[in-house]
């Protein structure tokens, strides 16, 4: 399993409470700007009007897993549990 990537976000910014949220969701783990070592970091989208999608879009692009199959892989991933074990 990947390491969750860091990603900078201002908790006192336009919908920052959400945007921590939809950075936690999309896999990725939210550092404060103000954190030590944050400055460094690619900063989430936050801006008056940011959806989750744009946040979620923007993490996709820093993993490199961008397509729905690549993320949800249920079917014939080694690490599936096979079909009628339960």
């Amino acid at each position: 399993m990947s390491a969750r990537p860091r990603v900078a976000f201002d908790p006192s910014g336009p919908r920052g409470a959400d945007v921590r949220l939809w950075l936690l969701q999309s896999g990725a783990e939210p550092v404060e700007r103000a954190e030590p070592g944050a400055s460094g970091l690619p900063v989430a989208p936050q801006h008056d009007g940011v959806g989750r999608a744009e946040v979620v879009a923007f993490v996709h692009r820093r993993t490199g897993v961008t397509s729905r199959e690549a993320r949800f892989d249920d079917h014939g991933s080694a690490e599936s549990w096979p079909r009628g074990s339960f």
